[in-house]
């Protein structure tokens, strides 16, 4: 999970400065968080090790925004 989260990640920063607040917004929540809420679901009780992880992940898109 982490790595298609990155990998997205990875993507949509050569478009940064093209984009709009809106439109990263939108992409961020369209293209990351699902991912995030799948693995939430799907791994329920989660180590504080696995938590972290996704914690970071979840920045990395609310940073890109």
């Amino acid at each position: 999970m982490s790595q298609r989260v990155n990998s997205v990640m990875y993507r949509l920063r050569f478009f940064r400065a093209s984009t709009t607040f809106g439109l990263r917004k939108h992409l961020v929540q369209a293209l990351v968080f699902p991912v995030v809420d799948y693995c939430c679901l799907v791994y329920g009780g989660l180590s504080d090790e696995l938590s972290n992880k996704i914690q970071r992940l979840v920045n990395i898109g609310v940073r890109y925004v």
